[in-house]
C-alpha cells in the first residue's frame, strides 16, 4: 500500500476495516510473514455480501515515509 493507493484499496470504501502491516523497509519482510498476512486475510475473506469487508496489507515506512508517519508508529 502506498499513499497513492490507500483511498482506493480500503481507506475511502464504506463497509472495509483496512488491516495495515507497517514494515521499516522491504527488506525487513520475508516471504513467510507475506503468507501469513494473505493466510490470516483468506480467513476473514466473507462468504456473503453483507457485512463488514476486511482488506490485508502491507506498507513500506521508508519507501513512503510521509504516509507511515499518520501512524505515528516508532520504527525500530
Amino acid at each position: 500500500m502506498t499513499k497513492d493507493s490507500g483511498n482506493d484499496l480500503c481507506l475511502k470504501k464504506d463497509g472495509t476495516l483496512c488491516a495495515i502491516l507497517v514494515v521499516k523497509n522491504r527488506a525487513a519482510l520475508d516471504d513467510s510473514t507475506l503468507d501469513v498476512l494473505n493466510q490470516v486475510g483468506q480467513g476473514f475473506t466473507s462468504k456473503i455480501s453483507r457485512g463488514i469487508s476486511f482488506n490485508f496489507s502491507w506498507l513500506d515506512a521508508e519507501v513512503d515515509k510521509e504516509f507511515a508517519s499518520i501512524f505515528e508508529l516508532e520504527v525500530e
